[in-house]
């Protein structure tokens, strides 16, 4: 196949010194800064077809690498393989890990003979991962920036003390981290810049091996000194050292000299950081401010993206730096951010939640609040913020019970509350109008035989015939 032919299906990215997996929120095969394909901590079933091919990613500029960090059974297999600029593909090639703990593992593809500009990935066996992400590396190594050159990279840099206290943050050996490959340039912290990982959230394997897959990656597969950043924030707000904030670290394509790095283990596009995260970080950019006299204001406080187009760190997660910044300075906790309640209505034939194939469309979901909100139309999804705390919520709908449950939210967080509702059965048959008991209401049926009865549980039918004398009530 041509060129000209494969610009047809080309997914256009641009390659550069990626120093961060920081992305958004959806599966996607283009991203910043040579991310190839990424399913930003989600599964990645989306990503394959019903043979197990990934589209194929072109880029703009040549790499000599790609690396790939994923989570997946042992069972799962991935191949990869090339394209040149005029279209040619490589052999399809065995993606092995180099590194693994648990579900977690990081391989890399070295280019076979001139730079490449396509990749394509396959699912060769077993379940698709958990998470992928991807990227096209165009230099090993860490670039020498802002200054610097190799004198100035002193052995004795990479051995300064980590200042940072015990009872804020985790030290390298709590996480078993690896010892630096190389020495790094000494530096003076002036100045933080916040980025997410882009690792899935909830997680399912520990902070410390999360950390430790990171780290591994970025020396073995990028062949830098060390993990790139300075500091990790994990879901439960624990703090983990990385490099020594004493030394440049790899998180912002030459910005590194003087610049922090701390990132947010976890995908922050549509969930935002939770309290005891916001609370951690802003006790470390006090320290920070302290120790290095780094003003407390966002001109020092950056995101990923204030320096280079992208997502990072996660659009919840930047609109929350002022958050951070209230912290630090001892201003309070500020105004705690809202949750998403949100779920899907479905019909329930005794099952619940394990089985909720059928929707329905349309139903209104009412709060006790009085907030209320409709669920679409087509899969029957619903959606609502709400300040946190806990909510009864009614599901309702023309020919189905009142389905009822209590939810809580959670500040910063999304919300499950999937409701079911049962089918209303009328007992007259159809030949007259029939209600349905609402609380204590009394209905009936129009009828000469069967009359409703008040009830004392919500969505209870009740129904009595005096003929027979039989008297019965279903929900």
């Amino acid at each position: 196949m041509k060129q000209q032919e494969l610009m047809t299906m080309m997914v256009i990215v641009s390659l550069g010194v990626l120093l961060n997996a920081c992305a958004p929120g959806e599966i996607t095969t283009m991203g910043d800064l040579g991310e190839l394909y990424n399913t930003h901590g989600q599964k990645a079933d989306a990503l394959f077809d019903a043979n197990g091919y990934a589209a194929p990613v072109f880029a703009q500029s040549p790499f000599v690498r790609v690396g790939l960090m994923w989570d997946a059974q042992e069972d799962t297999l991935l191949e990869g393989r090339f394209a040149d600029e005029a279209g040619n593909w490589t052999r399809w090639q065995s993606i092995d890990a180099n590194w693994q703990e648990d579900l977690a593992h990081n391989a890399h593809l070295d280019v076979e003979g001139m730079n490449k500009l396509g990749f394509q990935l396959r699912l060769v066996a077993g379940p698709p991962p958990s998470r992928l992400w991807t990227e096209g590396i165009d230099e090993l190594g860490e670039a020498i920036v802002d200054g610097y050159d190799d004198d100035m990279r002193s052995s004795s840099a990479a051995l300064v003390a980590y200042a940072a206290p015990s009872d804020l943050v985790n030290s390298r050996s709590v996480w078993g981290a690896r010892s630096p490959a190389c020495s790094s340039s000494a530096h003076t912290p002036s100045m933080v810049t916040v980025h997410h990982s882009a690792t899935p959230l909830p997680d399912s394997i520990s902070p410390a091996a999360r950390v430790r897959q990171i780290q591994s990656y970025h020396i073995d597969s990028r062949g830098w000194c060390d993990i790139g950043y300075h500091f990790m924030v994990d879901w439960n707000g624990d703090i983990w050292q990385g490099r020594a904030e004493t030394v440049t670290a790899a998180h912002v394509a030459y910005h590194n000299t003087n610049n922090i790095g701390v990132s947010f283990l976890g995908t922050y596009t549509n969930t935002a950081a939770t309290a005891t995260q916001l609370d951690k970080a802003g006790a470390l950019l006090a320290w920070l401010a302290d120790v290095y006299m780094i003003p407390v204001d966002r001109d020092h406080l950056l995101g990923h993206r204030d320096w280079v187009a992208n997502e990072c760190p996660g659009e919840q997660l930047y609109h929350q730096l002022d958050d951070i910044l209230a912290r630090a300075s001892g201003g309070g906790a500020g105004p705690e951010p809202a949750g998403f309640l949100k779920g899907v209505v479905f019909v329930d034939r005794g099952l619940g939640t394990a089985d909720m194939s059928e929707r329905v469309g349309g139903a209104v979901i009412s709060l006790s609040t009085g907030a209320s909100t409709q669920a679409a139309s087509t899969d029957a999804y619903w959606s609502i913020e709400l300040p946190a705390g806990t909510y009864t919520v009614t599901a309702s709908a023309d020919g189905f019970l009142n389905g009822v449950k209590t939810c809580t939210v959670t500040a910063g967080q999304d919300s499950w509350c999937s409701i079911g509702i049962e089918p209303f059965l009328d007992p007259c048959q159809g030949e007259t109008y029939v209600g349905r008991c609402d609380g204590n209401t009394v209905v009936w049926c129009e009828s000469d035989r069967i009359y409703y009865w008040n009830c004392s549980d919500a969505g209870r039918v009740c129904a009595y015939d005096p003929y027979w004398q039989y008297y019965s009530c279903r929900r």
